[in-house]
């Protein structure tokens, strides 16, 4: 019961995810192609290196904690989905609209906390 009402958004949240990111790669494409045209190549002398570290697609210099923040992410949403499985084993309740709650509210609680967590793990490593 539960996995019916998930597929939708799935569905649908992986679409707009989709087109967003190929968006967002048009727009940097068309601001990258504008920064090349103002180059100005023809007086011989090279452009300063500061000019190309704006064509690179990272907009910081540091270290990248994307994958340290989409591991703690999944870490939590599937610690949350755990305890929320192994919850109506522990109480007296059959009742399927808690057991949705509660696996839904725990995925959101524990994939906050994840969230949470790796922004304070890039705090302490930035300084």
């Amino acid at each position: 019961m539960f996995g019916n009402f998930l597929t939708p958004v799935v569905i649908v949240l992986g679409i707009s995810y989709t087109i967003y990111k190929l968006v967002e790669l048009l727009a940097h494409r068309k601001e990258r192609l504008r920064l090349i045209e103002k180059i100005d190549f023809s007086a011989g002398v090279a452009p300063s290196p500061d000019v190309f570290k704006w064509l690179t697609p990272s907009t910081s210099p540091g270290l990248s904690f994307s994958t340290l923040r989409i591991a703690l992410l999944l870490i939590g949403l599937g610690l949350g989905l755990g305890i929320a499985t192994a919850v109506p084993y522990f109480s007296d309740t059959n009742n399927w609209e808690f057991k949705n709650q509660m696996i839904l509210a725990l995925m959101i609680f524990f994939g906050g906390l994840g969230l949470l967590t790796s922004y304070l793990i890039e705090q302490k490593n930035r300084k």
